[in-house]
């Protein structure tokens, strides 16, 4: 995120990921700190929204079993983003999003890796 944030990196979230940050900071900031954090998530990344086909399609895939990954899957192909970072790889293991744990990518932006393995 701190590489979005600075403008080293184009980040993408789901709407809905904007809404677990609210909700599970709740008790580490009042909701004025919540709301400032918010709207700095939607002026430094591009949030990327849900409507009921992709929800829908999410639901249909019988591959996932989360539907929380099935709905980030749906934003990634949306947007046609090359990459999901993440610490779970098996959730997403038909996108058409390469999955990539946040070591890589970061090691990537650092122009450190040489290679990396995704799905």
């Amino acid at each position: 995120m701190r590489y979005c944030i600075s403008g080293k990196a184009k980040g993408h979230l789901a709407s809905h990921s904007i809404l677990n940050i609210f909700y599970i900071t709740r008790r580490i900031f009042d909701i004025e700190a919540r709301k400032e954090i918010s709207l700095m998530l939607c002026e430094k990344f591009n949030v990327v929204g849900l409507d009921k086909q992709m929800i829908a399609k999410a639901l249909r895939n019988k591959n996932w079993r989360d539907l929380e990954d099935g709905l980030q899957m749906q934003c990634a192909v949306a947007e046609n983003l090359d990459y999901i970072v993440t610490r779970d790889p098996k959730g997403f293991a038909d996108s058409t999003a390469r999955t990539i744990s946040p070591e890589i990518f970061l090691e990537l932006l650092e122009g450190k890796a040489s290679s990396f393995i995704a799905n």
